[in-house]
């Protein structure tokens, strides 16, 4: 059951029934299984950016 309640018009409930369009029950897939590859990526090239500008770094105070 869901209820409106607002503050000049009162409140208003209503009960309803939500089904699935699949017929199979199961829920619509959602995100993917790339997150880990995709961050362990994203992690591989920080640290590389990061050895870069170091190594620049140094030799430029060198």
């Amino acid at each position: 059951m869901v209820e409106l309640t607002g503050a000049t018009s009162g409140s208003v409930d209503a009960t309803f029934e939500v089904y699935t369009s699949t017929g199979g029950g199961a829920l619509s897939p959602t995100g993917g299984d790339m997150a880990l590859p995709l961050g362990g990526l994203a992690a591989a090239m920080l640290l590389a950016g990061a050895g870069v500008w170091f190594a620049v770094r140094r030799r430029a105070h060198a």
